[in-house]
């Protein structure tokens, strides 16, 4: 279903760009939440088990966007995102080492985008857009370290874009709500952290024509 939708939006992109102004550029910045839910578990026989978020924070991917009447636009991302938890047991005298766990992941974010007008009295400003987005979100994920992310969930954004000769630059703050994680094997469940459901992260875009 994941790989249906992201090629269903990837298509609807490629038609709109025949008609309407196209742009490419790359897409990057930082995840400013946790990756995993940090726990402290007894799992008996003396031993207790811990797991810590670590994460890398920074990502990096591509995007592209195609223009459509009304100031709306439609954009899709694809932005590689790798997550990280540490691990530890105690107990019985074992000496006390973290163990780093990384899963590799994917986003996929297919995005409507509404740029707002300013008022008149801002016309100095006519280079900046403010700019509202939202729609569905796709994530592949690898080398899972016996954790099960989620693959869809929803993603909302509130930034700027600022014009700088053929170029568009677009910071903006973008929340991205997963669904909760996939099943996990019952004789996993002590040692496997779950994902952050609550996404928040800060993109920058740069895109041409």
């Amino acid at each position: 279903m994941m790989h249906r939708s992201i090629f269903a939006g990837a298509f609807m992109l490629s038609i709109s760009a025949y008609a309407q102004p196209f742009s490419l550029g790359v897409i990057g910045g930082a995840s400013l939440t946790e990756d995993f839910q940090n726990y402290n578990r007894d799992v008996g026989y003396g031993y207790t088990s811990l797991a810590y978020s670590t994460p890398y924070r920074w990502m990096a991917g591509g995007t592209a966007e195609a223009r459509l009447p009304f100031h709306l636009s439609l954009e899709v991302d694809g932005i590689f995102h790798e997550l990280e938890f540490s691990t530890q047991v105690l107990g019985n005298g074992l000496k006390p080492y973290l163990v780093p766990n990384h899963v590799v992941t994917w986003e996929f974010p297919i995005l409507m985008k509404y740029r707002l007008t300013l008022p008149a009295q801002f016309s100095t400003w006519s280079r900046v857009k403010p700019f509202i987005d939202a729609g569905p979100a796709f994530r592949s994920a690898g080398n899972l370290s016996w954790t099960s992310p989620s693959n869809d969930g929803v993603a909302a954004g509130l930034g700027v874009e600022v014009h700088l000769w053929k170029l568009k630059i677009a910071p903006q703050f973008r929340y991205l709500r997963w669904a909760r994680d996939q099943n996990i094997r019952e004789e996993e469940q002590h040692f496997v952290p779950s994902t952050v459901v609550d996404q928040v992260e800060f993109l920058t875009a740069i895109t041409f024509p």
